[in-house]
C-alpha cells in the first residue's frame, strides 16, 4: 500500500508550523508592546507613560 500514512513526516510538519506560530506571536507581542509604549509617551509623556506601559504589561 503505498498511500500509506506517513507520521514522521505529520510530526515534522506539526512541529514546524507550531514553531512558526509561537514566533509570529512572540515577534507581535514584541512590536505590539514597542508600539503600545511609543504611542503612551507621545499622547502623556513623563512617568504617566510608564505606568500606562506597565498596566498594559499586566493585562496580557
Amino acid at each position: 500500500m503505498p498511500n500509506r500514512l506517513n507520521i514522521p513526516r505529520i510530526l515534522r510538519f506539526a512541529r514546524n508550523a507550531a514553531l512558526f506560530v509561537g514566533l509570529s506571536l512572540f515577534v507581535g507581542g514584541v512590536v505590539w508592546h514597542g508600539r503600545a509604549e511609543l504611542g503612551d509617551r507621545s499622547v502623556q509623556g513623563g512617568d504617566d507613560a510608564a505606568q500606562g506601559v506597565d498596566a498594559l504589561v499586566l493585562f496580557r
